[in-house]
């Protein structure tokens, strides 16, 4: 959260200590079975992945604007430069 903080310092939020089943311990992330059997690398690292999602909520949120499109065409930019497999013609 202290990284959203940095690029959305305004960002404010509290703590829910109200008891139920926390989704952290249902909810997973695992790329390897995409890396294994597309090839898939990511294109974005943690902090580049971490910013745009805060540009994008403090988008929304401050402005109502939704950047999705401009960010798709950044994110397809980088995954050229880096050599994508999905991104050869």
């Amino acid at each position: 959260m202290l990284q959203l903080k940095e690029t959305w310092t305004e960002l404010d939020w509290s703590i829910d200590e109200k008891s139920g089943p926390h989704e952290a311990t249902l909810l997973q992330l695992d790329c390897a079975k995409a890396h294994q059997y597309l090839g898939w690398q990511p294109v974005w690292g943690l902090q580049e992945s971490i910013q745009q999602t805060a540009k994008w909520y403090k988008s929304w949120c401050e402005e109502g604007s939704v950047i999705t499109g401009l960010q798709l065409k950044d994110y397809i930019a980088a995954a050229n430069l880096s050599g994508a497999v999905w991104c050869r013609q």
